[in-house]
């Protein structure tokens, strides 16, 4: 995480006070600082952790694309340097890294990072999108969310892109999306004050598959965490959602 002098002053990409890696090896009960020095000094705005490698973290960062393979004691640019990196997936099993810039576009790279094509905004709305999260489901299908327009899938690995589910994206009320969470055919969308967006129905439902509200539309939701595993088969309705946020205008 990347702490800013101000409130607010992430956003304007301040440079953060102090360290700005923490990593904890009791499960979120005590934090230390990580070894490395590397990425003080730039604002960290998503950290992704290798599914089975768990030494081995991407971090997006204000200053470019970096990444540990020793558990934060050191960090290499991966590429894009100098350029403010907001979200970022990875599929590890393909070797697919995708990262977008602010205002800018997506890039993408098919291995691992070594080489880059992009920024691309092809079928985007925004002409200069800000993209502030990508995620990968199970299948291998991309989303986006653009605060300024809405959700949006990909393919080809961020090459192109569509509205999703559809033109008009039917259903989504709030399209200054914050973050996603997508597995087992469901997607989550969470909105600056509409709360969270379900696309997909759950086992009990009867109704078809659309974006529907899940949480007060008066929440100003900023970080999602969804448990997407186990299948939705075997969980039920019973799935834990996490929501970071504000209530109302604050």
């Amino acid at each position: 995480a990347g702490v800013s002098r101000e409130r607010g002053g992430l956003e304007r990409g301040e440079p953060p006070a102090g360290r700005v890696i923490y990593k904890s090896s009791d499960g979120g009960r005590s934090f230390v600082a990580g070894a490395s020095e590397t990425l003080d000094g730039k604002n960290v705005r998503k950290l992704i952790v290798h599914p089975t490698q768990p030494d081995t973290v991407w971090a997006a960062t204000s200053g470019g694309l970096y990444k540990t393979t020793d558990g934060t004691a050191t960090w290499s640019l991966l590429g894009l340097g100098g350029k403010n990196i907001v979200a970022l997936a990875v599929d590890s099993a393909s070797n697919v890294v995708v990262a977008s810039e602010k205002e800018t576009g997506i890039w993408s790279s098919e291995n691992g990072g070594s080489s880059w094509s992009g920024p691309s905004t092809v079928g985007i709305i925004n002409p200069n999108p800000y993209v502030t999260a990508l995620v990968f489901d199970d299948a291998g299908l991309l989303f986006a969310a653009d605060y300024y327009s809405g959700v949006y899938s990909s393919g080809n690995r961020g090459r192109t892109w569509t509205p999703f589910p559809g033109s008009g994206m039917p259903g989504l009320a709030v399209r200054a999306v914050s973050d996603l969470a997508a597995g087992n055919g469901i997607v989550y969308a969470a909105t600056e004050g509409g709360g969270v967006f379900r696309y997909g129905a759950l086992p009990s439902a009867t109704a078809p598959h659309s974006i529907t509200g899940t949480a007060s539309g008066t929440l100003r939701a900023r970080a999602l965490s969804v448990e997407l595993m186990p299948p939705l088969s075997e969980l039920g309705s019973n799935r834990k959602i996490f929501i970071a946020g504000a209530l109302g205008s604050q």
